[in-house]
């Protein structure tokens, strides 16, 4: 239900520029089978909570940000000194953090609480349904907060050592959310900067966090989380292909054919 926008997709992918909206989610003006469907689609998000409103009101308009954020990027070594790279990453930092801000007004608001917090990225391409009660139930230690991430096997194309997480679906215990939903607010106040050295990555870093905190941690296999990352790239003819971004091992069927986006880049086939 969230549609990030800042200048391009969250991804740091050379090629994520060039992906295309899905118009049948995202279609204004006179009533279509696809706009219909787009009505049909935020009434849901909007009776599940704050989403759609975060979605609509960040969906259309460029994020910049601020002045603190901009020192953190000149100034911090991570990623090899890549500005950009660097201002991409702290862009999604700050994108989490404007959705947390709401979720925590939804709740002073309505005084509720949730159990769980699920972070998505832009990317993430479901193709088959989440039982939440058995992935809860992997957690080793039930009294305790649970982190919960993607297990990516080998041909993965990233995250498959010891030493990071697949950051692109985190689910965790409430008490855990504002340690990694307000990853901002703390790396520009350097609580956690001693992390980013030699870290290299979102993942390695993620990673580096948890276990700082101590937290408890499960990797779910893709039966149970069944997303890929995928972007969608027009072709010369004015086509849409639906391609792999980052694969996740082993890929589940519905997308076993679907191409692989690098690849399309450099065939020379993308309008």
């Amino acid at each position: 239900g969230l549609q990030y926008k800042y200048g391009a997709a969250s991804s740091f992918a050379s090629y994520a520029n060039k992906f295309v909206v899905d118009r049948d989610l995202f279609r204004d003006g006179e009533a279509t089978p696809g706009s219909h469907f787009h009505s049909v689609v935020l009434k849901h998000i909007r009776d599940l909570g704050p989403c759609a409103g975060f979605r609509e009101h960040m969906a259309f308009k460029e994020v910049v940000i601020d002045l603190d954020g901009e020192a953190w990027v000149n100034s911090v070594n991570w990623f090899e000194d890549r500005v950009e790279t660097k201002r991409t990453a702290m862009r999604l930092f700050f994108l989490l953090r404007l959705l947390w801000h709401r979720v925590l007004e939804l709740e002073s608001s309505q005084a509720v609480s949730y159990t769980h917090t699920m972070v998505i990225r832009d990317d993430a391409h479901w193709y088959g349904d989440v039982d939440f009660r058995r992935i809860f139930a992997l957690n080793p230690k039930p009294e305790e907060p649970c982190l919960y991430t993607a297990h990516c096997g080998q041909g993965s194309s990233w995250a498959t050592n010891p030493r990071m997480f697949t950051d692109h679906v985190l689910m965790m215990d409430r008490r855990l959310a504002p340690h990694f939903t307000d990853l901002y607010t703390s790396l520009v106040n350097s609580d956690y900067r001693n992390l980013l050295r030699g870290a290299g990555s979102t993942e390695r870093f993620l990673k580096r966090l948890a276990s700082k905190l101590n937290v408890t941690h499960v990797a779910v296999d893709q039966s149970q989380l069944p997303f890929q990352r995928v972007g969608r790239l027009k072709l010369k003819g004015g086509s849409l292909q639906l391609c792999l971004h980052n694969i996740c091992t082993p890929v589940g069927k519905p997308l076993a054919t679907v191409p692989i986006c690098l690849e399309l880049d450099r065939s020379g086939r993308l309008a």
